[in-house]
Formats: C-alpha cells, sequence, structure tokens
C-alpha cells in the first residue's frame, strides 16, 4: 500500500469522529457511537447505538 495523504490522518482520527458522532446525536436525537476498527483508511466509524456490526466501542454519546 502507497504510503496515505497526511490530510487523512486528520479526517480520519478520533478527534473527527467524536465531532461526526455529537453532531449525528444532535441531528437525529438518538445515541451513537465511535467504533474503532481495524481497517487503515478507515480506523474509526460511527454508528447509531445498538447498529454496531464489529469492532471496539472507542466512545458512546448518549442524548438526555
Amino acid at each position: 500500500m502507497p504510503p496515505l495523504d497526511p490530510r487523512r490522518h486528520q479526517l480520519c482520527g478520533l478527534a473527527h469522529a467524536i465531532s461526526v458522532a455529537l453532531r449525528q446525536c444532535e441531528e437525529t436525537e438518538r445515541d451513537h457511537v465511535v467504533i474503532q476498527t481495524a481497517e487503515p483508511l478507515q480506523p474509526y466509524r460511527v454508528c447509531r447505538l445498538g447498529e454496531t456490526e464489529s469492532g471496539k466501542i472507542a466512545l458512546q454519546i448518549i442524548v438526555l
């Protein structure tokens, strides 16, 4: 695999995933989680709570 663009690290990082999860939580008023995957091209993924397929939950955001 060729070296990845440094901007990918910013867009695919944990901080960006948390930002996306917070935004989705506010827009949908549903709980979301940030999943840590084993994929180097997508190390974190945002899903609704309960819709996770595989991976390790890195962060859970709950609507109060």
